[in-house]
């Protein structure tokens, strides 16, 4: 995410680097941005990536930049106490979540269908930026890079070396399974 961060700190007027080249923009200090960032989860929701997201959103906007958060409803545990943050919020309604695999999949695609309508419609995004949850997330961003013109960013956040383990990619006892 080097260049969603390098992106972002190109267009502040406290920095003096070079504009950032995109192929068909140009972003240079001072640049006003139009920020797309996509979760299932976000304000008020205390899930780990609601909580960064949120942040990483709040910074954005007191920078100056415009920044839409398109998320799930709200109701995943508890509620982040510090107060709703400056950026427009949408909000798609996907299926309710459930345990068997049939309902996971029936959620996620719902949400899916729900973030990928919504990230295409207002002002055409500069950036937008996809996080992991739910899978396959990334193809929406994929999609509003395609078809919008924007540049497309997508912050990792699940690390699981058991997962690589289990799937053979890795070996428990070798090295980079411990450093994971």
């Amino acid at each position: 995410h080097s260049g969603f961060r390098n992106a972002c700190r190109d267009a502040r007027p406290a920095h003096s680097h070079a504009p950032l080249q995109s192929p068909g923009k140009a972003y240079s200090r001072g640049t006003h941005l139009e920020l797309v960032l996509v979760n299932q989860f976000f304000y008020p929701d205390c899930a780990a990536t609601s909580q960064l997201l949120t942040d990483l959103a709040r910074e954005l906007a007191d920078r100056g930049h415009s920044v839409t958060a398109i998320c799930g409803s709200a109701g995943y545990g508890s509620v982040d106490p510090a107060g709703t943050p400056p950026v427009t919020i949408l909000r798609s309604k996907p299926l309710p979540f459930g345990h068997s695999p049939l309902m996971r999949v029936a959620s996620y695609a719902s949400f899916l269908v729900g973030a990928a309508l919504r990230s295409m419609s207002g002002p055409t995004p500069d950036i937008v930026l996809t996080l992991t949850t739910p899978p396959l997330l990334g193809l929406v961003g994929t999609l509003v890079k395609r078809l919008r013109g924007a540049r497309h960013f997508t912050w990792e956040m699940d690390l699981y070396p058991d997962i690589a383990e289990d799937l053979h990619v890795l070996r428990p006892s070798s090295v980079l399974s411990r450093l994971v």
